[in-house]
């Protein structure tokens, strides 16, 4: 069995100081391009999603999804995430399974960590 076999990732992109705040609305628009991009491959992900109780319903993206194990590794997930590298110079991405957690700012640097695990 290997990391990969062992349940949940968790996946936190984080925006670079260009984005501003995660709610700014050219920050979600980046959230949302990666999310959408993962369900229409069919990609079983889950957001993280921030909401209010109020009239207006306010609420948002806030940059951390859940992917299985299983699917971590797939040409459809490396595409949103270079896409989400690409879309502002400083943003990063962080990959939490279980107490294991890896944080980095370019697609190659991502894999190079994941070939240490």
């Amino acid at each position: 069995m290997t990391l990969f076999d062992a349940g949940l990732f968790r996946i936190q992109l984080i925006p670079s100081m260009h984005d501003g705040t995660v709610f700014r609305a050219e920050c979600q628009a980046g959230l949302k391009k990666f999310y959408d991009q993962l369900l229409s491959s069919g990609v079983q992900v889950t957001p993280v999603v921030f909401t209010m109780d109020s009239g207006a319903s306010i609420g948002g993206l806030v940059g951390e999804f859940v992917v299985s194990g299983t699917q971590i590794i797939s040409v459809t997930l490396d595409a949103a995430i270079a896409a989400w590298f690409k879309g502002q110079s400083g943003r990063r991405l962080t990959l939490n399974v279980g107490d294991i957690q890896i944080e980095a700012g370019t697609s190659d640097e991502l894999a190079r960590l994941l070939e240490r695990l």
